[in-house]
Parts: structure tokens; sequence; C-alpha cells
């Protein structure tokens, strides 16, 4: 439910959500009724990692969802109470997703008389939301003493004053690493094949980083430990991720394959660089041409947003996400497959400029819920800085789908 639009939840959703026995935490919230405070809630949530407010749903002990759900009255102008705390209570304001879902609280009834409302909140990058008339800053924590909001100390409050500029430090200064290693580890696996095999001077990058990179999310010796046990197919190609030698590296761990090297580092950066090892019967069937193939594209996409998710998961991370596929050394370079099976065509455009960056943002949730539309709509991008046009047919051909 952290994931699906906000106008598909209804009342059958809700419950087999509730009936997964999801419990409360940092990133979820049951109120047996509209609480005294909302603005504090929903401020924590922006504040922190986002999540879901539900209104109408009792807790058990254990923080599991009270059955029978008894919702709220019915009323005319719930949706509108809520935004109005968001947007009035809470600055700077926030800017929630609110769904009312109706249902009968006996089957007798000819119209629905109860109410749960869900309440959608997202990270926020325009933090810190304070309340009580701007004086009071809370953020989300996950303590066993059940209250799950706190007032934000003088050090998490500077923080967050500062959390778009730091984060952004933060985030080139782990890219700037992770790319230096994964050039380093390029320029050694051609050497070593060099005269082996055909290979272009580019490659394909694709990475996974939370937005805002604060705390690492598993130390290096968990992450380890995590990757053993994460392996992800890609597509029903026979490689796999991770996939390679692993060694230690400054904050994380590196694999390093015959065609690629995968990089994993505690703040939650996870980065694959890829060499054309998938064209190489292009070049020996159109010798001199250059060619991506959309199939090939289609596995890694899928593939490193699937590990991404996986790892995500099993550190307990859930947030904001910032995704990026970027390919070089594309100048003239056609887009279309090449097998015996699937043909080529010479309607498909070449390149004209040398590179192309696909960038996507959205939560855990959404990837969770969303995986297979984030990674067609990001191979749609690359159909188009190709010149042409993807049908749903084409794209359901690439992600080789029945």
């Amino acid at each position: 439910m952290f994931g699906i639009p906000i106008n598909n939840i209804d009342y059958q959703a809700v419950l087999r959500f509730l009936e997964s026995g999801v419990r409360e935490g940092v990133v979820l919230d049951f109120k047996g009724d509209f609480p005294t405070h909302l603005d504090k809630t929903l401020a924590a949530f922006a504040n922190t990692f986002g999540g879901l407010i539900v209104i109408g749903v009792d807790e058990t002990q254990t923080g599991q969802a009270q059955f029978p759900i008894v919702g709220v009255d019915l009323k005319k102008g719930l949706r509108e109470r809520v935004l109005q705390i968001a947007l009035e209570a809470v600055y700077p304001p926030v800017f929630p997703e609110v769904r009312v879902v109706e249902f009968k609280s006996h089957e007798e009834l000819a119209e629905p008389d109860k109410a749960i409302v869900v309440i959608r909140v997202n990270e926020s990058d325009h933090a810190p939301h304070a309340v009580e008339s701007g004086t009071t800053v809370y953020l989300r924590v996950d303590n066993v003493s059940k209250r799950f909001e706190r007032k934000a100390t003088i050090g998490e409050l500077e923080w967050l004053t500062n959390k778009r500029q730091r984060s952004l430090d933060e985030k080139t200064r782990i890219l700037q690493a992770a790319n230096r290693r994964a050039i380093g580890a390029r320029n050694t696996r051609r050497n070593r094949r060099q005269g082996q095999r055909y290979c272009r001077k580019g490659a394909m990058r694709l990475w996974t980083i939370p937005t805002f990179p604060r705390l690492p999310i598993a130390d290096p010796k968990e992450l380890a430990t995590i990757l053993q046990k994460s392996h992800v197919q890609l597509n029903t190609d026979i490689h796999f991720l991770p996939q390679g030698d692993m060694q230690r590296v400054a904050e994380g761990v590196l694999y390093l394959g015959s065609s690629w090297s995968s990089e994993f580092q505690q703040q939650g950066l996870i980065l694959h660089e890829f060499d054309y090892w998938w064209d190489y019967h292009a070049h020996n069937s159109f010798p001199g041409g250059k060619w991506l193939s959309p199939r090939a594209t289609a596995a890694l996409l899928s593939g490193v947003l699937e590990l991404s998710l996986l790892i995500y998961r099993k550190a307990g991370y859930s947030g904001l996400l910032d995704f990026r596929f970027e390919a070089d050394d594309l100048e003239e370079c056609g887009f279309l497959d090449s097998d015996p099976i699937f043909g080529h065509s010479s309607d498909f455009r070449k390149m004209i400029e040398p590179d192309v960056i696909v960038e996507r943002r959205f939560t855990t949730f959404e990837l969770g819920d969303q995986l297979t539309e984030i990674a067609k709509e990001c191979q749609r991008e690359l159909y188009w800085a190709f010149g042409t046009d993807a049908s749903d047919s084409r794209l359901a051909l690439d992600f080789q789908e029945s």
C-alpha cells in the first residue's frame, strides 16, 4: 500500500495490507481516531523517512492492526481536515496524499457509515518541518517504548537545517570514490583480455543511492553477509548479480567480474558497471557498426532494481532513492536486437550524441510495488533517445513477458 497510486486504494487493499501482519514502526503509524496532534506526526514523517498514517485502525500490544477494524465515522470533509492541518499547522507546509476509504460497519446497511483515512507522507527535502507555531521539530524513531516521535536534538536540528546540501556533498563524495574504482576495475579487466574479443571503450553504469544519505544502512561486514544471500538473475540470461570475486574497499565491498564490476557501499550506494559484451555478436554480424541490444538494457534495468530492492529490504532501509542509468560511447550506435529470431530493422536510427542518461527518483515502497513499471519507463526513455517510440508490446518483448 506504500506504493499503490493513492486513488487505487480501496477497502480490500487496506484489509490485505493490515492482514499481512505489518507492525507500527518508523514508517507506519496506526491511529484509532483523529489524533490531537496530527501535525506532529506529519512533520516527523516528513523530517525522517516518510511513511503511512492510517486513521481508524487501533493497534495491538505488538503493534499490529487490531481486528475487527472500527474505522472513524464517515463525515464530509475528512480529507480536507488532514490537508488543512498539513498546510496550516506545519511550517513549512507538507503536502501529503490522502485517501478516505469508505466501508460499512454492518452488511445490512444501504450506504457506508465508516471510513479509514490513509495518509501518505514523503520524505521531504525542505526539512526541518516544525510545529507548535514553528518552534518544535520532531523526528520519527524506532523506539520500543512505543512513542515513535521525539523532539530533535540541537545536533539533529542543525543537520536537518543543512540537510539538502550536506546530503548532496556526501552523495557526491560517495559516487566519486565509487566511480574511480569502477574505472580502475574496467581498465584492469580490459588489459587482461586485450585482443581476446571485441570491446568498446565505453560502458553502461547503473546505480541506486538514498536521496539523502546519512547514517550507514549496514556496516561493510553486514553488507557482505547480505550479499552472500542475495542473488538476482538477469532476466532469463545466465548471468547473476552480484557475481565475481569479492574484495574489501573503503566503506564497502567490490565484486570484480570478467566484464563488469559491482560496488556496495555502507551508505546505501549500489553501483554496477557493465561492458558492452552483449553486442559482441552484433559486431561480428555488422562489422564496423555499434549496436546496443534493448533486451540487454531491459535485463540490466530490471535486474539492478530488483537487487537494490532486495538489499534495501534486508538492510532495513526505507526512504527516497535516486536511480541512474548511463551509457557512453554511443555515437553512431544503433538500438536493436541482432539475433536470428528477432532480426534487425533498418528503420532504427542511430544515436547522434555520445552518451545517454536516464534518471528517476522514487521511494523504496514505490520500487517494491512498481519495479517493472519503473524499469519500463526507463527503457521507453532509451528508445526515445535513439529516435524511436516504444510500444507496450515492444517493451513486453524486451522484458520477455509472455
